[in-house]
């Protein structure tokens, strides 16, 4: 599950910092209020393409950062070594997206 989840120069968020809880979690908010670029972060950290024009204006970079939790599961405790773990996104004006997954946190 998704517990943490930051944005960091896309679009016009210099800076975000959002904590799911378990059950349902909404975004609500006015038109313009940067709910669209919110979803679309989420999709670039799960592997959708990211445009380098998403790069708030002046910026350089962006990043894209989320906390994962699993629950103990034995079919999955062949893929994760922790029950936590960190996945990371950067685009950069200049040259491709790199991707990062790790087991411990590095957050923007």
């Amino acid at each position: 599950m998704l517990t943490l989840f930051k944005i960091k120069n896309i679009a016009l968020i210099d800076r975000l910092e959002i904590e799911f809880g378990p059950g349902l979690n909404l975004l609500t908010g006015e038109t313009g209020s940067g709910k669209s670029i919110i979803v679309d972060s989420l999709g670039a950290l799960t592997g959708d393409r990211l445009s380098s024009e998403l790069i708030k204006q002046g910026e350089t970079s962006a990043q894209i950062e989320g906390y994962f939790t699993v629950e103990q599961d034995l079919e999955l405790s062949t893929i994760f070594e922790e029950s936590a773990s960190i996945s990371n996104r950067t685009q950069r004006s200049s040259s491709a997206a790199t991707f990062r997954s790790r087991a411990k946190p590095d957050i923007c």
